[in-house]
């Protein structure tokens, strides 16, 4: 049997029989470190092949770091690379492991194992199941995506197109951005790069200006194409639904604010935004588009890249024609995606390693925060926590003005700090939010009650636990079910119920993510969900799957933001407390947020970074 915690597959040891073929795996069976897949696929190639065990535990610790979003495992890092929530780090580093030296030693026999060089070198021989790149162990499939990239990637910089003429770009630039003032515009220079150059990786926090610089790099491409005499195809994606709506929306928001001609607006506003796997024509069997039938765009834009798998990408770039220019804009402190690999983490971190990589002139950091004063307690906790630095963010926590709990931005709630409910007065705060919230709902008021959903909301780093989404939600919901006499019908529906989309479905135009809130619109119940132009009223019995939200998850949260989250951390140990958790669900908040967490969880997670093991970064960088 097993579970899945926010994309990691754990293992009930209990329920998780070892096969005869492998009985060595059994003390890691029992510790949690193995589940079915691993030992299945281990069994499978133990009837094949007559390999040491040393050898087949090395192939479990590969499959099982792909699991976990690794893109390799490092040999000197076993086993603290495969620790997920509920697993005891001390019981692992009990195990009997090999060393790394060990490891290596029973992998170079060449039956389960191929050294990267003859792979890197097209040398023929059969296909093994691992690959072997210094210390680096990969499953055969993630070294070849991860290759696939990095060529991709060398390749298209090496045989860049040319762009406009320096002169003739300035006077385009300033038609969009304006002329160029004494101190430098890195928005008005991540545009140009964009539209000169085949990648460009427009890395920065939240309220630095990303969708800005998309909007004006989306006017500038259309400004290009007028001066050539042909219009450019243009295609906008992100990985999910949920944040390629978002993306259209913000963009056309700022389409806006442009004074460009109407034949400039006309054609922007009509870019189309989809997901990455919608353009690329994702089907039962894989993508339609390939390098056999790439997309006909000339610049595709990717939002929120922090969430793209190395597969993903992969696939993407492999369906790119020569000549289109591609643009990755993302936050590369947030979150990494739930599947393979921290891709935009380790794009800007390979530019940073070596001046003389492909990538190092390619990736432009914005770092000016426009949503927010650069002094505000948000961002300022947003940087302290991005540059690791837990004194200094218990400093901001416990300054008295920055933590009022009536007018601080920074408010900080910890648990252990008394023996009677700490959060008690915070519970009361959100029911009267919950109690506006029916009210509204009950009034039929759609528009008002979305964006009263929007002003809170409980942000936790995962479902289970006193600290986790199932906990805060049943609390949250009995209180105010009895504060506004609501009784929910059998099937838990209730004047306003929030309400989570859980998977995408095309029928009703809903993606994994999508959130709304129930409201009676001429005594009949309906569920409100943003639309382009105004709330959209759907039959809560013709809704996909769907969850109550009065919590939800950080990795849910990521790309959304509201007035006053809530984030609430887990006690130390827990694997899931890392600095990209906390900063995401710091940077969720707009005016406000409070941090419920004890001043070890605050340290923990601050001091914590996601090691998503990778050889990404060096390989770009040009290092082996």
């Amino acid at each position: 049997m097993t579970w899945t915690e926010e994309g990691r597959t754990v293992a009930d040891p209990v329920r998780s029989p070892v096969p005869p073929e492998v009985p060595f795996l059994g003390p890691f069976v029992a510790a949690g470190v193995f589940g079915p897949l691993e030992t299945g696929v281990v069994a499978t190639y133990a009837r094949l092949v007559e390999a040491h065990p040393d050898e087949l535990l090395a192939l479990a610790v590969a499959v099982r770091g792909s699991e976990l979003g690794h893109v390799c495992v490092r040999l000197g890092e076993i086993p603290r690379s495969l620790v997920v929530e509920g697993s005891d780090p001390a019981t692992l580093e009990a195990l009997d492991w090999p060393t790394a030296r060990r490891f290596g030693e029973v992998l170079g026999s060449g039956r389960l194992t191929r050294p990267a060089r003859s792979a890197r070198d097209g040398v023929s021989g059969p296909v093994l199941p691992l690959v072997l790149d210094g210390d680096r162990l990969y499953v055969q499939r993630q070294w070849a995506d991860e290759t696939t990239v990095v060529e991709e990637v060398r390749s298209r910089l090496a045989a860049a197109a040319p762009g406009e003429s320096d002169t003739e770009l300035e006077g385009l630039l300033d038609e969009v951005f304006g002329p160029e003032g004494p101190a430098p515009d890195r928005q008005r220079l991540a545009a140009a790069m964009a539209v000169t150059g085949p990648i460009t990786v427009i890395s920065g926090g939240p309220g630095t200006g990303k969708t800005r610089t998309v909007a004006r790099t989306l006017a500038l491409a259309h400004l290009v194409g007028r001066a050539r005499g042909r219009p450019p195809r243009v295609a906008l994606a992100a990985p999910t639904g949920k944040a390629a709506a978002r993306m259209g929306e913000a963009v056309a928001g700022e389409i806006e604010l442009l004074d460009l001609p109407e034949e400039i607006l006309a054609p922007m506003a009509a870019t189309p935004h989809t997901t990455i796997h919608r353009l690329l024509g994702a089907g039962p069997t894989g993508f339609r588009r390939d390098a056999t039938q790439p997309l006909l765009h000339d610049m595709v834009i990717v939002d929120e890249v922090s969430m793209v798998s190395l597969p993903l990408m992969t696939a993407l770039l492999a369906a790119l024609r020569r000549g289109t220019r591609l643009v990755l804009v993302g936050d590369p402190y947030q979150l990494a995606s739930v599947e393979v690999g921290a891709l935009l983490a380790d794009m800007v971190e390979g530019a940073a390693r070596s001046p003389s990589g492909p990538l190092a002139a390619r990736v432009v950091t914005l770092d000016r925060v426009h949503r927010f004063g650069a002094e505000s307690g948000i961002a300022r906790l947003a940087g302290l926590i991005r540059g690791r630095d837990p004194g200094g963010v218990l400093n901001l926590l416990e300054d008295p003005a920055a933590g009022d709990p009536t007018t601080g931005e920074t408010v900080w709630i910890d648990p252990a700090a008394d023996s009677r409910d700490p959060t008690a007065a915070l519970v009361a705060d959100l029911v009267t939010w919950g109690r506006e919230l029916v009210a509204v709902a009950r009034d039929g008021e759609a528009e008002t009650a979305l964006g009263t959903l929007a002003r809170r909301r409980v942000l936790c780093a995962h479902r289970r636990g006193p600290s986790g989404v199932d906990t805060w939600n049943g609390r949250l919901e009995q209180r105010v079910l009895a504060a506004t006499d609501n009784r929910p019908t059998r099937a838990g529906w209730y004047p306003g119920r929030p309400v989570m989309v859980t998977r995408n479905d095309h029928r009703t135009d809903l993606f994994n993510g999508d959130t709304g809130v129930a409201v009676v619109i001429d005594g009949e119940l309906k569920v409100a969900f943003e639309g382009p132009d105004g709330p959209r009223l759907l039959d809560p019995g013709g809704l996909p799957e769907v969850v109550t939200v009065w919590a939800m998850t950080i990795h849910k949260s990521q790309g959304s933001e509201f007035g006053h989250p809530v984030v609430v951390l887990p006690d130390p140990p827990s694997p899931l407390l890392n600095r990209e958790l906390f900063y995401t669900g710091v940077t969720r908040a707009r005016s406000r947020v409070t941090v419920v967490a004890s001043r070890g969880a605050v340290e923990v997670a601050t001091s914590t970074a996601v090691v998503r093991a990778s050889g990404l970064a060096e390989r770009l960088s040009g290092q082996p």
